[in-house]
């Protein structure tokens, strides 16, 4: 195998670096373990490269061999999982395509592709859960999977999750998510993905309103498509212009209508508040004469009764 390869690779490059090591003709001392001289380095030199030990090599060579051997096994299990994913699709295919079809063993098969990551299994899986056909219809399922297909850079995903996100099948409706996908597919050259954001400019769905960029969009899907349909940007300019102006006046007419209308609440709060105050005062101005008119009354009272007290006492004491 390429591990046993790689191994033996490794084993004698081992061997021959331990056999060319420079012998030394002395005792073992710090001078010539280091290279002799006083200042060399601190590894033994080598007879091939002079300044390696034939451990730094072995350990190198080892690295290498097993960075090779690595990335070569990644390349295989890659291959692998390629050639099963091209099997399994072919056999969701015809089940898919024969007669009559057998979509509920096509979907198996889309599943088990789609497992292996494959972005077009993932699709076709998300096509057949969004229209029921051989699974249970479950459009959160294939929002699922159009998501992750279309994380793949699959146009095709990205344009249709875009269609959900509009219309709000599946997944919570989104104008700007829906045109971020559209954006992404046109990006790919998409046909019906440049038109459905040329649509989005044009009516302002998910994005500020510009007919001049949808006349281009929809000038690059009339290209894609083999189409010689021209459109007059110049006119498409005049008339984005034209609805800008109109709309700047809505807008400041709206703000003065806005102004007056706050005017006349404010002024109407006031004259409330004014009426309020009035009332307020009449009503203590009655109490107030109501208080003095019942003091008046009896102070009035009280004089005549003293003053018949009075006579009373006069009369009972003038003899007869």
């Amino acid at each position: 195998s390429a591990a046993g390869q790689g191994f033996l690779v490794a084993h004698r490059s081992s061997m021959l670096s331990s056999t060319c090591v420079a012998p030394s003709t002395s005792s073992p001392s710090s001078s010539s373990l280091r290279g002799g001289g006083g200042g060399g380095t601190d590894k033994p030199r080598s007879v091939l490269t002079g300044n390696y030990s034939s451990a730094a090599m072995f350990m190198d060579f080892a690295v290498f061999c097993m960075t090779i051997y690595c990335e070569r096994l990644k390349q295989e299990q890659e291959s692998a999982r390629r050639e099963k994913t091209r099997e399994v699709m072919g056999l969701a295919r015809f089940y898919a395509e024969k007669d009559p079809p057998d979509y509920s063993r096509a979907a198996e098969a889309y599943g088990q592709a789609a497992a292996m990551g494959d972005e077009l299994a993932r699709y076709n899986l998300a096509v057949l859960y969004l229209h029921g056909v051989g699974v249970d219809q479950d459009s959160q399922l294939a929002a699922s999977l159009l998501a992750k297909a279309a994380e793949q850079n699959l146009p095709d995903a990205s344009y249709l999750l875009g269609t959900m996100h509009v219309r709000g099948l599946g997944v919570e409706r989104d104008a700007e998510k829906a045109v971020k996908l559209f954006e992404q597919a046109a990006a790919m050259g998409h046909e019906h993905a440049i038109e459905a954001l040329a649509d989005c400019h044009a009516r302002g769905i998910g994005t500020r309103r510009s007919l001049l960029r949808a006349a281009q969009l929809f000038s690059e899907a009339d290209q894609a498509k083999g189409r010689e349909r021209q459109y007059d940007t110049v006119k498409f300019a005049e008339v984005q212009n034209e609805e800008e102006e109109e709309e700047a006046e809505g807008e400041e007419n709206k703000g003065k209508k806005e102004g007056k209308e706050k005017k006349e609440e404010e002024q109407e709060r006031k004259e409330k508040v004014e009426e309020a105050s009035e009332v307020k005062v009449n009503q203590d101005m009655r109490y107030v004469i109501q208080e003095t008119t019942a003091f008046d009354e009896s102070t009035e009272g009280r004089e005549a009764r003293r003053r018949k007290r009075a006579l009373t006492f006069q009369s009972l004491s003038t003899p007869s």
